[in-house]
């Protein structure tokens, strides 16, 4: 009954074309999360105390947001490094994305978290369908990331050495020399 509450509250909001600012909901926004069954994400972005019992992210949510921090610090981290440590870093490339068919759903977490919620600004624009399967990697490569994030995120980002190994586990072992 509060979904088709806030649906119908939307809908009037829209109608009457009330503009949204910085002090009131964004009546679009809830529109398509309530749409979507996104409504954790009006809980990231409202902090809502209200319904009591508010979705909780779903499991996919916080690896999506793993694999962006993950990446946001070894962007931060490439980029600050002196261009004869880049070179070695050959096979470094940024974040493109998840695969538009059988990573849909991280795709469209990753759209909410980076256009609609802002979170990880260095994204927009770039959370595109990379056109093959990538959660593999990320998870392989996620799990020789935990040891290093906490050193990680007290510097700009990821050394030219975790960067390098990094790079190591997006390779399948079966693949590796």
């Amino acid at each position: 009954l509060i979904y088709l509450t806030l649906q119908l509250v939307c809908d009037l909001h829209l109608r009457a074309g009330i503009e949204s600012d910085q002090a009131s909901l964004d009546a679009q926004f809830v529109r398509r999360m309530v749409q979507t069954g996104d409504l954790w994400a009006l809980n990231w972005q409202y902090h809502l105390p209200w319904p009591s019992r508010w979705p909780e992210a779903p499991p996919a949510v916080q690896e999506v947001c793993d694999i962006l921090e993950m990446y946001d610090l070894m962007e931060a981290g490439f980029e600050a490094l002196p261009a004869e440590e880049r070179e070695g870093l050959e096979k470094f490339r940024p974040f493109r994305g998840f695969d538009g068919n059988g990573e849909s759903e991280q795709a469209h977490i990753a759209s909410i978290l980076v256009d609609d919620l802002e979170r990880w600004p260095r994204f927009r624009g770039r959370v595109g369908n990379t056109h093959y399967p990538v959660m593999d990697t990320y998870r392989r490569m996620l799990r020789t990331f935990v040891p290093m994030k906490a050193g990680a995120q007290m510097r700009p980002g990821c050394t030219a050495a975790e960067i390098a190994t990094l790079l190591q586990a997006r390779i399948h072992p079966d693949h590796r020399r």
